[in-house]
């Protein structure tokens, strides 16, 4: 893949969710400009909001292949970053995540067959949020037959499941060959 900034184009999307109140969501996209189509994952924030994790986070998956969907759940619901102003339960937030996921699977660039849904604060790892993008690498690296020592033949999918705060965060990437 190309590196980031050369091969990738940055799109910025709203999509309809189907919760109540139905809600208009807007998103950051990054998707590569030319070739195959590839996984995507959308990247989803937790209790503080959005903040520079998520481009620390969409930057080394779009590294190793992966498009990105990184959406703002907090703007929809007219509330700021903070505990205090945060949706009230992961439920409420749900319709966003399958919508955007919905919408992910329509572009062109992306193959729907390969798609996760991520989220939490940093709930794509640990320490400072690196372990579930190294797990995603790890996967991909795998899947593609480029895992050195570590190469687990005939691999044709991969699974990365990733623990975050007191545990109340959960992610579970599933990645497969084309």
């Amino acid at each position: 893949m190309t590196a980031l900034g050369t091969g990738w184009r940055t799109s910025y999307a709203a999509f309809a969710t189907t919760g109540e109140p139905p809600l208009s969501v807007a998103g950051k996209l990054m998707t590569p400009m030319e070739g195959d189509e590839v996984p995507g994952v959308l990247i989803c924030h937790g209790s503080d909001g959005v903040d520079g994790r998520g481009a620390f986070h969409a930057e080394a998956l779009n590294d190793a292949g992966i498009a990105t969907f990184e959406i703002d759940m907090w703007a929809a619901r007219g509330v700021k970053r903070g505990a205090l102003a945060r949706p009230r339960s992961v439920p409420e937030t749900l319709p966003d995540a399958f919508a955007a996921l919905a919408f992910l699977a329509r572009q062109p660039e992306i193959d729907p067959e390969r798609l996760n849904v991520n989220g939490g604060a940093i709930a794509l790892g640990h320490p400072v949020g690196a372990t579930g993008v190294g797990q995603i690498c790890d996967v991909a690296q795998q899947i593609r037959g480029e895992a050195g020592e570590r190469q687990v033949a005939r691999n044709q999918i991969g699974l990365a499941q990733n623990l975050g705060g007191s545990g109340a965060t959960s992610v579970v990437s599933i990645l497969g060959a084309a």
